[in-house]
């Protein structure tokens, strides 16, 4: 089970999501049974406060409330997770169909921090 602290910064991501109006929102405010009929733009003119983000994180961790979430993670036992060695990654290759190359270049450089490499050409199409 992820600790209190996993949680908090879930509660934050959904918190910079709303403020960067990042229509994914939507989905994760219509899991609250008051929000379900809202569209992803009345999700993002809410007043979001840390409160109902929160409240957002328990439900979707299967808790009524934030305050029973905490209380089911105060009982967890907090074991270490043990590495799998046989699981490992040794080379990726992502592959991301955008319609707009130079801005979706900019925005993972800008905003992600990646490296763009395009040494290796384009694959063929």
């Amino acid at each position: 089970m992820p600790t209190l602290e996993t949680y908090r910064k879930q509660a934050k991501l959904l918190l910079r999501w709303h403020r960067e109006e990042n229509y994914s929102i939507g989905e994760h405010v219509r899991r609250l049974e008051r929000y379900q009929s809202l569209t992803d733009r009345e999700a993002l003119a809410l007043n979001f406060p840390l409160t109902l983000a929160q409240e957002i994180i328990a439900v979707e961790a299967g808790h009524q409330t934030w305050a029973e979430l905490k209380a089911a993670t105060a009982e967890s036992p907090k074991t270490p997770r043990v590495p799998d060695e046989r699981l490992f990654l040794k080379k990726i290759t992502p592959i991301l169909f955008v319609k707009d190359v130079t801005a979706s270049a900019t925005f993972f450089q800008q905003k992600l921090g990646f490296e763009i490499d395009f040494l290796h050409g384009l694959p063929p199409f």
